[in-house]
């Protein structure tokens, strides 16, 4: 009993009586009531040695001697004693009463400076975690680089918590797992190749619920699936790889969920308690923040790379249209170009050889993006050099398709085409198209609007592919319009389409 009191006044000192005389007031209040009741009073700590010995001591063979002992007990552990003693002047009961009030005082005194010392201990912990939840904000406010950020925030809680087992597991939203951005004490091959989905093991259970967890016994979870561990649940490996007991708490920024920590194997042996699962929260809510920064930064920083390298596809592409149109006499020739994003994969181009036969050619590479923009380049050069060798527009578009197949094929890319020759002196005009938008045809005399189809496959689709050819006869006044479908397919600010009829209307009345 000695031994087991010892220690834990060891441990919680406060509960020491002799603490409490250090108190002039109270040793001053003891003083007045023993000589007013004029009875010797002895405080007795938990040994049994007497801490405060108050009165005098009566003596003499004739004088009976009476002695009360009340126990000073604060939530069930024994603190000391109060022993009072007295000749004949005061009755047993009396005696007792007494005792017990200075027991009662020096129990509330006591009670009262372990309450201090468990605030004065809590304000110390909450300082603690104050401080490092502080220095960790610190540490992480300069550090845009979400693998860093993940390292950092590991290395604070693992130290703050003493484990020796660890992970912070980010969300990748391509392939729609969580995977490990920092570990401690993991094998780098569980590290290279763990990827857990959302619900899966205690990990993507916490990630999908959104809510921390703490695990002690295997057993208790539900959502676990149990043919993968073993009884004890000390080795249980679930699909997050960690044993348990285990923390777990997820790292979100309102209600974008973006992974989560895991602690296991605390050093020291002991299970976690609540106050770790709310401290892990509390560094897991930093961290979230911070990576949650470091993505939005990361996604600009790409974002303007990628509109330096659309700014240079552009201006290159743009170099690579015509810098003017052909004089032809009795023709008028125009071309209007607008990207409607930075860059895209529409080409026109004009081609005249030396009999003054005119080809013309308007495509539309799959895309906008810098995929398309290079494309383009390819093909703009490949249907020249057709150009140079066929008169036929059919096999201007078949050649071509034959070259560049394997590397639209490649690229997930097709083009759409449309290819015309017109001879200024029978205005005569042959066309071939792949599956581009049917140009518009006016009429001059009439208004009459037709459009020019003929049979024909995208380019990119299949290696060898036959097109037709169709030819037409233009007349005074009449209007050939060919464009790509983001003239047709643009839309109003109410999200209307302006239409290929509706154009084709525009450039009857025109």
């Amino acid at each position: 009993m000695a031994s087991s009191a010892t220690s834990r006044v060891n441990q919680r000192p406060e509960l020491r009586l002799a603490r409490l005389f250090g108190n002039s007031d109270l040793s001053g209040t003891l003083t007045s009531l023993a000589q007013g009741l004029g009875v010797q009073l002895k405080v007795l700590d938990h040994e049994d040695k007497p801490v405060l010995a108050l009165g005098r001591e009566t003596s003499g063979k004739n004088t009976p001697q009476q002695v009360v002992r009340v126990p000073v007990e604060v939530m069930d552990f024994r603190a000391g004693l109060v022993e009072l003693s007295d000749g004949v002047l005061h009755g047993a009961d009396e005696l007792e009463r007494f005792a017990e009030a200075v027991a009662g005082i020096l129990r509330e005194r006591l009670y009262l400076e372990y309450e201090i010392a468990n605030i004065a201990d809590e304000l110390g912990e909450k300082y603690e975690e104050i401080n490092l939840l502080y220095q960790l904000s610190e540490s992480l406010g300069a550090v845009f680089d979400p693998q860093k950020v993940c390292q950092i925030a590991l290395r604070e809680a693992v130290q703050a918590l003493r484990v020796r087992r660890a992970s912070v597991m980010v969300y990748d939203k391509k392939v729609g797992k969580l995977r490990i951005f920092a570990a401690v004490g993991i094998p780098e091959e569980v590290v290279q190749e763990v990827e857990v989905a959302p619900g899966e093991g205690i990990s993507g259970y916490v990630f999908e619920n959104g809510e921390p967890l703490l695990v002690e016994d295997v057993d208790s979870c539900a959502f676990v699936d149990r043919a993968q561990g073993d009884n004890d649940g000390r080795d249980y490996e679930t699909g997050s790889f960690v044993s348990v007991p285990m923390l777990c708490s997820p790292m979100r920024v309102k209600d974008e969920r973006l992974g989560v920590m895991n602690l296991a194997d605390k050093v020291d042996g002991k299970p976690f308690t609540s106050g770790d699962l709310k401290l892990l929260t509390a560094i897991a809510s930093v961290t979230a923040i911070s990576l949650y920064n470091s993505f939005l930064v990361q996604e600009v920083r790409e974002n303007e790379r990628l509109r330096k390298e659309l700014e240079i596809a552009n201006t290159i592409q743009t170099s690579l249209l015509p810098k003017r149109v052909p004089q032809i006499p009795g023709l008028d020739l125009a071309a209007v170009y607008r990207v409607a994003k930075k860059v895209g994969g529409d080409y026109y181009d004009f081609y005249t050889d030396e009999t003054q036969l005119l080809s013309l050619v308007v495509a539309d590479v799959s895309g906008h993006n810098i995929g398309a923009a290079l494309m383009m380049v390819e093909a703009r050069s490949v249907i020249r050099s057709e150009m140079s060798r066929w008169r036929d527009p059919a096999e201007i578009l078949h050649g071509t398709n034959s070259l560049i197949y394997e590397d639209l094929e490649g690229g997930q890319l097709f083009v759409s085409a449309f290819c015309a020759r017109l001879d200024p002196g029978s205005w005569l005009m042959e066309y071939a198209n792949a599956g581009h938008c049917q140009p518009v045809w006016v009429d001059g005399k009439s208004g009459e609007i037709r459009r020019l189809d003929a049979d024909g496959m995208l380019l990119g689709i299949w290696p060898e592919v036959a097109f037709e050819k169709r030819t037409i006869e233009l007349k005074e006044g009449d209007v050939v319009f060919i464009f790509t479908d983001g003239a047709s397919e643009a839309r109003s600010p109410s999200g209307e389409q302006f239409s290929e009829e509706r154009l084709a209307e525009i450039v009857a009345a025109h």
